[in-house]
């Protein structure tokens, strides 16, 4: 059987997961062999766990998480593989990103799969041409570390190599050259230039030290090599030349002519300009990234460290040189790493955590991932990375912590609580919920309402979870469940970039019951407190029915006239209980609608006989609580009947105003008359009224006083204060 060949093997990184299934089936039918993951951080494992390819497609946007540039910087720190971008965005400084990364190739998604593997191949070649040069270039270091061990023979051959040779005959003062050696200067194959136009194309600065080998070459007979730049006639290209020559003596022993050869090293100079900067570069790179390098000999002691390593140790690297690794593990990791260590050593590339001293005492958690480097002929040695984690050791400790304390809040919780995706499916659940369901919480995770409930409970879940998502509001919700009461409270939850539903169930049916429960007492005590309200209104009709008739009975003037007082007061307390019972408020009642309704039962009772008198209300709109009231009513009850009663003759007709409004001093009520005034000597305090007394008892009770005027008509004004 013939020799087959094998496969190249990608890795190819897209987050979408029917695409990359798409993308590796094409790839695979032009021959590829194609491995998959859909994360940054997924293709920096593959790699870090020694996955073995030969080029990675990465796509640039995944979602959460790393991108594709970070994750490609990250894999090339470890390894030396084409890496081809494979992205939707054509943005310029997109694809200038990813220059700066790697230069293998940059496709646009959906350019077609021609393009693709085309770009692939590319990718291939360019990697294969820049591992040629590499080599070129290291095979060029060892053939400089030969040329001077060979100069001598090249300059005895230089007539069959035709390298450059030249020949100056000092008598004739005529320089002669091979047509390499006169295109190195930039003249035409037959031209026969002077030493003087040689000379002149040597750059100006090299000129100085051409002439002192020159002497020195002459003084001593010694043949002399010199690096120098020239000038190009033709072309004006600065070349970087290798000049070797000796002296050749005539018979007298005089010198004749310079015999030599000049060597084009300007790719060599050039060469070791990049690598002298690339060293440079990459000690830069080494002495300022954040991740220490090392490298170790055979017996463990460290050979290399960079400067970072004080950061992490509070050791320079001069202290660490020639000091084993062990010398600073924390003695707990010393098994471990050691065994790791072996590993490495005997050829396994895989990351490791372990915990350092620093040089305080104190402990810093580390992350190494070493390889070693086969000596030839040597004991081989080990190179690695060192990443500093101590911080994200504890920040990975404190989510632990965190979502111990999350799930114990929530495993804890009286409550059925839950968490819903953007499909509103479930993707936690507590025990509680899970015990609702009648099944574990691991079976519930993944499954919706209509999975798990009938049809029309599902359907109004979902309507609230949509409300809670379009809204971005809490939504509360009661419901019932055959005999038991449920309160559903559900919000917003922001991950990342996603909004899904969180939410509480909570039973409620005792809080429910105990509800229904007070507000079935409540309608009872309202429907007592009605009755009662009703019987003592009854009452209190009953009682001015009774003064009625023991006045109507009586022949005595003085009864008759106290017996009205009476009725009149018990009148006044009994239309405040009729205003009671038909608003249903017993706390406050419209003072207005009640003082009203005081009035007119007075002018009721006390109806004038062949006299007309106007009463006049002019009466604020006034909420006041019902034992204030009952007293302002008394107070209207007794001032408007003393007006009624003594303020006007029988033959005179007269007008009456009740004002009632609010001040700085309370509630204040007023009743004036245009009657017959006051007596000179009249004085409330000593009136042996019981009217009048009971007002002065009635405002002082209140907070308040009373004042009297009488001018051209007379005011009695009371006030109570609010307070």
């Amino acid at each position: 059987m013939g020799n087959t060949v094998q496969p190249k093997s990608l890795l190819l990184v897209e987050d979408e997961a029917v695409i990359a299934m798409d993308q590796a089936a094409v790839l695979e039918q032009y021959g590829f062999m194609v491995h998959t993951v859909h994360s940054g951080e997924d293709a920096v494992r593959f790699c870090e766990e020694g996955g073995n390819v030969d080029l990675i497609l990465m796509d640039i946007d995944l979602g959460e998480g790393i991108d594709g540039t970070e994750a490609a910087k990250q894999i090339l720190k470890m390894y030396d593989i084409p890496v081809v971008f494979l992205s939707s965005h054509t943005e310029r400084e997109i694809v200038d990103r990813t220059e700066k990364i790697t230069s293998y190739g940059y496709v646009v998604k959906h350019s077609g799969i021609v393009v693709l593997v085309a770009s692939i191949k590319m990718a291939f070649r360019l990697f294969e041409a820049n591992k040629k040069i590499v080599d070129e270039l290291s095979e060029r270091r060892k053939a400089e570390e030969a040329l001077q061990t060979s100069l001598d023979h090249l300059r005895r051959s230089q007539s069959v190599a035709r390298i450059g040779n030249w020949v100056l005959d000092l008598a004739a003062n005529t320089f002669q050259a091979s047509e390499e050696g006169l295109r190195l200067f930039g003249f035409p194959a037959d031209a026969t230039p002077g030493f003087e136009e040689v000379v002149a194309l040597i750059d100006p600065a090299d000129r100085p030290r051409l002439k002192s080998v020159l002497s020195e070459s002459l003084h001593s007979g010694n043949p002399y090599q010199v690096e120098m730049k020239i000038i190009a006639r033709e072309t004006g290209m600065t070349r970087h030349i290798f000049s070797i020559g000796e002296i050749e003596h005539d018979s007298d022993g005089n010198p004749s002519r310079i015999v030599g050869i000049n060597l084009d090293i300007t790719e060599r100079v050039y060469a070791e300009n990049a690598l002298r900067e690339s060293e440079e570069k990459y000690r830069t790179l080494v002495e300022n990234i954040n991740d220490i390098i090392f490298t170790l000999d055979s017996e463990g002691r460290v050979t290399y460290i960079s400067p970072r390593v004080y950061q992490l140790s509070g050791y320079r690297p001069d202290e660490l040189i020639g000091r084993t690794f062990t010398d600073f593990i924390y003695p707990e990791d010393m098994a471990g790493l050691m065994e790791s260590y072996q590993q490495t050593m005997e050829g396994a590339l895989a990351p490791y955590e372990y915990r350092v001293l620093h040089k305080d005492g104190s402990v810093r958690f580390v992350r190494t991932f070493s390889s070693v480097v086969a000596g030839q002929g040597k004991p081989a040695t080990l190179t690695g990375i060192m990443t500093d984690v101590t911080e994200r050791r504890q920040v990975d400790e404190a989510i632990k912590l965190s979502e111990q304390k999350y799930n114990a809040f929530i495993n804890s919780s009286a409550d059925m609580v839950f968490l819903k995706d953007e499909d509103l499916r479930y993707t936690m659940i507590n025990p509680n919920l899970a015990e609702f369901f009648g099944k574990e919480c691991e079976d519930v995770v993944g499954l919706t309402d209509f999975d798990l409930m009938p049809e029309e409970a599902a359907i109004n879940c979902r309507k609230s979870d949509l409300e809670t998502l379009e809204t971005n509001r809490t939504v509360v919700n009661e419901e019932k469940v055959g005999e038991r009461f449920f309160e559903t409270i559900k919000f917003p939850v922001t991950l990342g970039q996603s909004t899904v539903v969180g939410g509480y169930i909570r039973d409620i049916t005792k809080r429910k019951n105990a509800e229904m429960e007070l507000a079935l007492a409540f309608e009872e005590k309202q429907a007592l407190l009605r009755e009662l309200q009703h019987r003592i209104k009854n009452t209190l009709v009953m009682i001015t029915s009774l003064a009625s008739l023991e006045a109507g009975a009586s022949k005595d003037s003085s009864v008759k006239e106290a017996l009205a007082s009476i009725k009149g007061r018990i009148d006044t307390l009994s239309t405040l209980y009729s205003i009671l019972y038909s608003s249903g408020d017993i706390k406050e009642l419209r003072l207005d609608t009640y003082l009203r309704s005081v009035v007119d039962a007075i002018m009721i009772a006390y109806k004038p006989v062949g006299r007309t008198i106007d009463v006049q209300l002019f009466l604020e709109d006034i909420r006041i609580d019902t034992k204030k009231a009952t007293s302002l009513g008394l107070i209207l009850n007794e001032l408007l009947t003393n007006s009624l009663k003594y303020a006007f003759a029988e033959s005179i007709d007269g007008k009456v105003q009740v004002e009632l409004k609010k001040t700085g001093r309370g509630i204040e009520l007023s009743v004036i008359d245009d009657g017959s005034g006051l007596p000179r000597d009249f004085d409330p305090k000593k009136s042996g009224g019981f009217g009048l007394r009971l007002v002065g008892m009635l405002v002082k009770q209140g907070k308040g006083g009373i004042e009297y005027e009488c001018n051209t008509d007379t005011v009695f004004r009371a006030w109570i204060s609010l307070l």
